[in-house]
């Protein structure tokens, strides 16, 4: 009879322990495919990557993956909600001033807090980790839509830096939801390059590089920033709008995805992505 559980728990996280064992005597143990006899050494943990259950990402080897492993787990085992639909279409101004913003749903929401900066000693005090690139902290997006355009809002736990920023506030869309296409599946970019602070690029990514397509219009004020962008610029031009999007400030390096959970602040966290779509969705 299969029985479900009613609590998991998750060993082991931010461990890094390789711990060394000897054989007892009259035993023998299988390690790294050959046969360790009494007296041999064997390894737990972290040896390596294959003999490795520690979930904590690393900044080198498999970075995140273990991570995304658990989350996947957590999933199947907890459930998700389905996602929240968009509501109907909205004609907003481009004024910067963020009244019309309060009606439309759904709220993507962030953690506060991941642009704290960094000046920690090393485990064994021989260097000292140090990450000023916290600048705008994202906690909460929306987007809106009308027939020719779609609307994009952010907003900052503080006041936005200004737009002359580098690497400022980039909006990733992916238009398609096909990890194969674009860079890790982001087809288009917006503030690759701010114009002025109220007009921005569009840019798209082909033949492994960013290339401007067009322009949108910018406003900022305070906390929130807002874009307007036409559908057609974006892939969007179907009855049915659907596609990713994810929002990353200060980005030391373009074109580095492990720049999403190292440096500035990236919305929503790491590599998952938030979903726009007018489809009506099934309950799970």
């Amino acid at each position: 009879m299969k029985k479900q559980p009613q609590v998991v728990m998750i060993t082991q996280w931010n461990e890094w322990t390789q711990k060394r064992w000897t054989v007892a005597e009259g035993a023998k143990k299988k390690f790294l495919g050959e046969t360790v006899r009494a007296g041999g050494t064997y390894f737990v943990d972290l040896f390596n990557q294959e003999f490795n259950r520690d979930i904590a990402p690393m900044l080198a080897g498999h970075t995140d993956n273990r991570y995304y492993q658990m989350v996947g787990h957590i999933r199947r085992f907890k459930g998700v909600r389905s996602p929240q639909a968009a509501g109907s279409p909205q004609t907003l101004s481009m004024d910067g001033l963020f009244d019309d913003w309060a009606k439309i749903m759904p709220l993507y929401q962030d953690y506060a807090g991941d642009t704290a900066h960094r000046n920690w000693l090393r485990s064994d005090n021989a260097e000292t980790y140090k990450n000023n690139s916290g600048r705008n902290d994202i906690i909460a997006s929306k987007v809106a839509y009308d027939a020719d355009h779609l609307y994009f809002m952010a907003q900052a736990q503080t006041k936005l830096t200004s737009h002359t920023d580098p690497n400022w506030m980039l909006l990733y869309i992916d238009s398609d939801q096909n990890k194969s296409t674009g860079w890790e599946g982001y087809d288009y970019a917006m503030n690759m390059k701010v114009i002025r602070s109220n007009l921005t690029t569009v840019s798209k990514f082909s033949g492994g590089k960013w290339i401007s397509v067009g322009k949108a219009k910018l406003a900022y004020a305070g906390d929130r920033l807002e874009i307007r962008v036409a559908r057609n610029l974006v892939a969007q031009t179907g009855d049915k709008i659907d596609f990713d999007f994810h929002w990353a400030d200060n980005s030391q390096k373009l074109n580095d995805i492990s720049e999403f959970f190292l440096n500035g602040d990236s919305a929503p966290d790491r590599r998952f992505n938030y979903r726009f779509s007018t489809r009506k969705f099934q309950k799970r």
